[in-house]
């Protein structure tokens, strides 16, 4: 029997945006997810991968303070979390798309994490998230 955990080494933005195809295609989605992917400090995705189902159209309280618990646990190890948001529809990033990139990101930057660069998966897109065309938290 092989072993075929799937860990690439990631050298960059374009590396990341390999793997989430690896791990996302074929398109297509029933319903909005959040999917994180921890990084290890030898460039390599752990095993594991978290889905977060069900994801509403903008982050409550309730979610970023979970998102934010879950975080804290590994915030000393060394792992980079890398996000991925996933939803029904075609097309590209909608408005709500970088609403929620950005909760994210804080919800990282509170945590003191460095992350990855978030990226978001429609039934007919795979594509990052540029961090300037996210909206400015609102502590800004």
């Amino acid at each position: 029997m092989t072993d075929e955990t799937f860990r690439p080494i990631l050298h960059g933005q374009a590396d990341l945006e390999d793997a989430w195809r690896t791990l996302m295609e074929p398109l297509g989605f029933s319903s909005r997810s959040l999917w994180l992917m921890f990084i290890d400090t030898d460039d390599r995705p752990m095993p594991q991968l978290t889905e977060i189902e069900d994801l509403p159209l903008a982050l409550g309280d309730e979610e970023l303070v979970g998102l934010r618990q879950l975080l804290s646990h590994f915030r000393d190890t060394g792992l980079r979390p890398a996000f991925l948001l996933s939803r029904p529809g075609a097309g590209g990033l909608t408005a709500a798309d970088r609403r929620c990139a950005a909760q994210v990101l804080e919800a990282c930057r509170a945590e003191a994490m460095e992350v990855e660069v978030m990226h978001v998966a429609t039934d007919t897109v795979l594509a990052p998230v540029p961090m300037d065309d996210l909206p400015l938290p609102a502590s800004a």
